[in-house]
Protein backbone atom coordinates (compact mmCIF):
# COMPACT_ATOMS: atom_id res chain seq x y z
CA UNK A 1 0.00 0.00 0.00
CA UNK A 2 1.37 3.71 -0.91
CA UNK A 3 1.16 6.32 1.58
CA UNK A 4 -0.79 9.21 2.33
CA UNK A 5 -4.94 8.92 2.60
CA UNK A 6 -7.25 7.37 0.57
CA UNK A 7 -11.28 6.53 0.64
CA UNK A 8 -10.47 2.81 -1.10
CA UNK A 9 -7.49 2.03 1.70
CA UNK A 10 -10.29 2.93 4.64
CA UNK A 11 -9.93 -0.30 7.11
CA UNK A 12 -7.62 -2.23 4.82
CA UNK A 13 -4.94 -0.94 7.74
CA UNK A 14 -3.45 -4.27 9.22
CA UNK A 15 -5.64 -6.37 7.41
CA UNK A 16 -4.31 -9.50 5.61
CA UNK A 17 -3.60 -9.87 1.78
CA UNK A 18 -6.85 -11.95 0.89
CA UNK A 19 -9.18 -9.20 2.87
CA UNK A 20 -7.54 -6.07 2.15
CA UNK A 21 -8.38 -6.93 -1.39
CA UNK A 22 -11.98 -7.50 -0.58
CA UNK A 23 -12.17 -4.70 1.73
CA UNK A 24 -10.65 -2.44 -1.10
CA UNK A 25 -13.13 -3.96 -3.84
CA UNK A 26 -16.15 -2.90 -1.43
CA UNK A 27 -14.46 0.88 -1.31
CA UNK A 28 -14.10 1.15 -5.13
CA UNK A 29 -17.92 -0.13 -5.49
CA UNK A 30 -19.08 2.59 -3.17
CA UNK A 31 -17.08 5.40 -4.81
CA UNK A 32 -18.39 4.37 -8.19
CA UNK A 33 -21.68 4.71 -6.88
CA UNK A 34 -21.54 8.02 -5.10
CA UNK A 35 -19.94 9.78 -8.02
CA UNK A 36 -23.21 7.99 -10.08
CA UNK A 37 -25.10 9.04 -7.63
CA UNK A 38 -23.57 12.71 -7.77
CA UNK A 39 -23.77 12.67 -11.54
CA UNK A 40 -27.57 12.16 -11.58
CA UNK A 41 -28.44 14.63 -8.38
CA UNK A 42 -26.80 17.24 -10.57
CA UNK A 43 -28.52 16.39 -14.03
CA UNK A 44 -31.57 15.84 -12.21
CA UNK A 45 -31.22 19.42 -10.24
CA UNK A 46 -30.25 21.61 -13.54
CA UNK A 47 -33.27 20.15 -15.30
CA UNK A 48 -36.12 20.87 -12.47
CA UNK A 49 -36.56 16.98 -11.02
CA UNK A 50 -36.34 18.12 -7.37
CA UNK A 51 -37.94 14.12 -6.01
CA UNK A 52 -35.55 12.39 -8.17
CA UNK A 53 -32.42 14.67 -7.10
CA UNK A 54 -33.75 14.15 -3.48
CA UNK A 55 -33.92 10.50 -3.50
CA UNK A 56 -30.56 9.95 -5.59
CA UNK A 57 -29.17 12.33 -2.51
CA UNK A 58 -30.13 9.76 0.30
CA UNK A 59 -28.94 6.87 -2.07
CA UNK A 60 -25.72 8.95 -1.84
CA UNK A 61 -25.58 9.39 1.83
CA UNK A 62 -26.34 5.56 2.17
CA UNK A 63 -23.38 4.90 -0.22
CA UNK A 64 -20.99 6.27 1.59
CA UNK A 65 -21.77 4.76 4.88
CA UNK A 66 -20.01 1.67 3.45
CA UNK A 67 -16.56 3.49 4.16
CA UNK A 68 -18.04 4.23 7.82
CA UNK A 69 -19.13 0.26 8.61
CA UNK A 70 -15.34 -0.44 7.16
CA UNK A 71 -13.74 2.19 9.33
CA UNK A 72 -15.57 0.78 12.46
CA UNK A 73 -14.09 -3.06 10.88
CA UNK A 74 -17.72 -4.19 10.06
CA UNK A 75 -16.12 -5.49 6.77
CA UNK A 76 -19.28 -7.86 6.30
CA UNK A 77 -21.86 -5.78 7.59
CA UNK A 78 -20.26 -3.31 4.46
CA UNK A 79 -20.47 -5.67 1.84
CA UNK A 80 -24.04 -6.76 2.71
CA UNK A 81 -25.07 -2.89 2.85
CA UNK A 82 -23.68 -1.54 -0.16
CA UNK A 83 -25.28 -4.86 -2.53
CA UNK A 84 -28.38 -4.04 -0.03
CA UNK A 85 -28.72 -0.62 -1.03
CA UNK A 86 -27.54 -1.29 -4.31
CA UNK A 87 -30.79 -3.29 -4.88
CA UNK A 88 -33.30 -1.20 -3.89
CA UNK A 89 -31.95 1.95 -5.65
CA UNK A 90 -31.86 0.17 -8.74
CA UNK A 91 -35.50 -0.90 -7.67
CA UNK A 92 -36.76 2.72 -6.42
CA UNK A 93 -34.90 4.11 -10.66
CA UNK A 94 -36.42 0.85 -11.98
CA UNK A 95 -40.22 0.51 -11.03
CA UNK A 96 -40.91 4.07 -9.87
CA UNK A 97 -38.79 6.84 -11.40
CA UNK A 98 -38.09 5.52 -14.98
CA UNK A 99 -39.26 2.02 -16.57
CA UNK A 100 -37.86 -0.97 -17.78
CA UNK A 101 -37.63 0.36 -20.90
CA UNK A 102 -34.34 2.41 -19.95
CA UNK A 103 -32.86 -0.74 -19.04
CA UNK A 104 -31.35 0.28 -15.60
CA UNK A 105 -32.74 -3.40 -14.34
CA UNK A 106 -30.09 -5.27 -16.00
CA UNK A 107 -27.46 -4.37 -13.62
CA UNK A 108 -29.11 -6.63 -11.39
CA UNK A 109 -27.04 -9.38 -12.80
CA UNK A 110 -24.25 -7.17 -11.54
CA UNK A 111 -25.30 -8.68 -8.25
CA UNK A 112 -24.44 -12.18 -8.34
CA UNK A 113 -20.68 -11.86 -10.31
CA UNK A 114 -19.49 -9.07 -7.65
CA UNK A 115 -20.93 -11.52 -4.52
CA UNK A 116 -18.91 -14.79 -6.01
CA UNK A 117 -15.87 -12.55 -5.63
CA UNK A 118 -16.39 -10.43 -2.79
CA UNK A 119 -18.06 -13.28 -0.64
CA UNK A 120 -16.49 -16.33 1.19
CA UNK A 121 -16.83 -19.85 0.01
CA UNK A 122 -18.87 -20.73 3.65
CA UNK A 123 -21.30 -17.57 3.40
CA UNK A 124 -23.39 -19.17 0.33
CA UNK A 125 -26.57 -18.18 2.16
CA UNK A 126 -25.74 -14.61 1.87
CA UNK A 127 -24.45 -15.31 -1.32
CA UNK A 128 -27.40 -16.84 -2.70
CA UNK A 129 -30.02 -14.34 -1.06
CA UNK A 130 -29.13 -11.26 -2.79
CA UNK A 131 -28.67 -13.28 -5.69
CA UNK A 132 -32.22 -14.72 -5.81
CA UNK A 133 -33.71 -10.98 -4.15
CA UNK A 134 -31.65 -9.22 -7.70
CA UNK A 135 -33.09 -11.78 -9.57
CA UNK A 136 -36.31 -11.47 -8.40
CA UNK A 137 -36.51 -8.00 -8.67
CA UNK A 138 -35.04 -8.17 -12.59
CA UNK A 139 -38.09 -10.50 -13.29
CA UNK A 140 -40.70 -8.06 -11.51
CA UNK A 141 -39.19 -4.92 -13.19
CA UNK A 142 -39.35 -7.08 -16.48
CA UNK A 143 -43.02 -7.99 -16.23
CA UNK A 144 -44.35 -5.12 -14.57
CA UNK A 145 -46.40 -2.66 -16.64
CA UNK A 146 -49.00 -1.18 -15.11
CA UNK A 147 -47.18 1.78 -13.76
CA UNK A 148 -46.56 4.88 -14.82
CA UNK A 149 -43.23 6.19 -14.29
CA UNK A 150 -41.81 9.46 -12.81
CA UNK A 151 -39.84 10.83 -14.99
CA UNK A 152 -40.46 9.74 -18.64
CA UNK A 153 -38.05 9.90 -21.26
CA UNK A 154 -37.99 10.30 -25.15
CA UNK A 155 -37.91 7.34 -26.79
CA UNK A 156 -34.65 7.89 -28.13
CA UNK A 157 -33.10 8.28 -24.37
CA UNK A 158 -34.48 5.20 -23.64
CA UNK A 159 -32.63 3.17 -26.64
CA UNK A 160 -29.68 4.71 -25.24
CA UNK A 161 -30.05 4.14 -21.62
CA UNK A 162 -30.98 0.59 -22.58
CA UNK A 163 -28.08 0.07 -24.72
CA UNK A 164 -25.82 1.54 -22.38
CA UNK A 165 -27.21 -0.74 -19.75
CA UNK A 166 -26.43 -4.05 -21.45
CA UNK A 167 -23.10 -2.94 -22.52
CA UNK A 168 -22.08 -1.76 -19.00
CA UNK A 169 -23.33 -5.09 -17.15
CA UNK A 170 -21.48 -6.66 -19.79
CA UNK A 171 -18.28 -5.47 -19.53
CA UNK A 172 -18.79 -5.35 -15.71
CA UNK A 173 -18.74 -9.07 -15.87
CA UNK A 174 -16.31 -9.76 -18.26
CA UNK A 175 -13.94 -7.92 -15.43
CA UNK A 176 -15.19 -10.00 -12.98
CA UNK A 177 -14.02 -12.70 -14.89
CA UNK A 178 -10.74 -11.56 -16.06
CA UNK A 179 -9.82 -10.75 -12.14
CA UNK A 180 -11.01 -14.34 -10.88
CA UNK A 181 -9.13 -15.90 -14.04
CA UNK A 182 -5.94 -13.61 -12.85
CA UNK A 183 -7.18 -14.87 -9.01
CA UNK A 184 -7.36 -18.32 -10.21
CA UNK A 185 -3.26 -18.32 -12.14
CA UNK A 186 -1.72 -16.52 -8.89
CA UNK A 187 -3.71 -19.16 -6.52
CA UNK A 188 -2.16 -22.23 -9.01
CA UNK A 189 1.24 -20.29 -9.11
CA UNK A 190 1.27 -19.95 -5.64
CA UNK A 191 0.49 -24.05 -4.93
CA UNK A 192 2.70 -25.08 -7.49
CA UNK A 193 5.56 -23.31 -6.46
CA UNK A 194 4.72 -24.80 -2.77
CA UNK A 195 4.76 -28.02 -3.85
CA UNK A 196 8.07 -27.44 -6.09
CA UNK A 197 9.16 -26.75 -2.46
CA UNK A 198 8.10 -29.23 -0.80
CA UNK A 199 8.97 -31.94 -3.14
CA UNK A 200 12.44 -30.67 -2.73
CA UNK A 201 12.21 -30.39 0.85
CA UNK A 202 11.28 -34.29 1.20
CA UNK A 203 14.25 -34.87 -1.41
CA UNK A 204 16.64 -33.85 1.04
CA UNK A 205 15.27 -35.26 3.83
CA UNK A 206 17.09 -38.51 4.86
CA UNK A 207 15.67 -40.76 7.78
CA UNK A 208 16.84 -43.93 9.60
CA UNK A 209 14.46 -46.61 9.95
CA UNK A 210 14.15 -50.12 11.18
CA UNK A 211 16.41 -51.58 13.35
CA UNK A 212 20.57 -51.34 12.69
CA UNK A 213 22.97 -54.03 13.56
CA UNK A 214 24.80 -52.45 16.30
CA UNK A 215 28.20 -53.97 18.18
CA UNK A 216 27.61 -54.17 22.01
CA UNK A 217 31.21 -53.20 22.77
CA UNK A 218 32.30 -50.97 20.14
CA UNK A 219 29.31 -49.41 19.13
CA UNK A 220 30.04 -49.54 15.17
CA UNK A 221 27.05 -50.34 13.04
CA UNK A 222 26.67 -52.98 10.43
CA UNK A 223 25.49 -51.49 6.88
CA UNK A 224 23.65 -53.37 4.19
CA UNK A 225 26.86 -54.85 2.45
CA UNK A 226 28.09 -56.21 5.95
CA UNK A 227 30.37 -53.61 6.56
CA UNK A 228 31.01 -52.26 10.29
CA UNK A 229 31.15 -48.27 10.78
CA UNK A 230 31.45 -46.38 12.75
CA UNK A 231 28.36 -44.89 14.47
CA UNK A 232 29.00 -40.99 13.59
CA UNK A 233 30.09 -42.07 9.94
CA UNK A 234 26.87 -44.09 9.10
CA UNK A 235 24.26 -41.63 10.81
CA UNK A 236 26.27 -39.04 8.79
CA UNK A 237 25.80 -41.03 5.45
CA UNK A 238 22.31 -41.92 5.95
CA UNK A 239 20.98 -38.54 7.56
CA UNK A 240 21.57 -34.96 7.36
CA UNK A 241 23.30 -34.85 10.78
CA UNK A 242 26.79 -33.77 11.13
CA UNK A 243 28.88 -34.39 14.56
CA UNK A 244 31.04 -32.44 16.35
CA UNK A 245 33.18 -34.30 18.81
CA UNK A 246 33.70 -34.22 22.38
CA UNK A 247 33.94 -36.00 25.68
CA UNK A 248 31.56 -36.85 28.54
CA UNK A 249 32.66 -36.19 31.81
CA UNK A 250 32.54 -39.87 33.18
CA UNK A 251 35.18 -40.57 29.95
CA UNK A 252 37.19 -37.49 31.08
CA UNK A 253 38.23 -39.17 34.34
CA UNK A 254 38.73 -42.64 32.89
CA UNK A 255 41.35 -41.04 30.75
CA UNK A 256 42.71 -38.00 32.53
CA UNK A 257 41.85 -38.79 36.44
CA UNK A 258 45.22 -39.10 37.62
CA UNK A 259 46.80 -36.48 36.03
CA UNK A 260 47.71 -33.62 37.89
CA UNK A 261 46.50 -30.93 35.54
CA UNK A 262 43.00 -32.23 35.16
CA UNK A 263 43.10 -32.81 39.29
CA UNK A 264 43.94 -28.69 39.20
CA UNK A 265 41.44 -28.00 36.95
CA UNK A 266 38.66 -29.50 38.79
CA UNK A 267 39.82 -27.94 41.92
CA UNK A 268 39.29 -24.45 40.35
CA UNK A 269 36.01 -25.43 38.89
CA UNK A 270 34.51 -26.39 42.52
CA UNK A 271 36.02 -23.33 44.08
CA UNK A 272 34.06 -21.45 41.12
Amino acid sequence: MGKGFSIFKIGVAGQPEKTFRKIWMINILAGIAAVNCSFYIASYLFLGYWVSAMINTMALVLYELTFFWNYKKQFRLARNWIFSIFIVHLMILTLFEFSKHTGFHFYYFIVPALSFLLFEYEEKIDRFLLSGVAFALFLISELWTSHVPYFELSSGANRFFYISSVVIVFLIILTVIIFFTNYLNQHEENREKLISELQKALSEVKTLKGFLPICSSCKKIRDDKGYWNRIESYISKHSEAEFTHGMCPECNDKFYGNEAWYIKLNKQGEKR
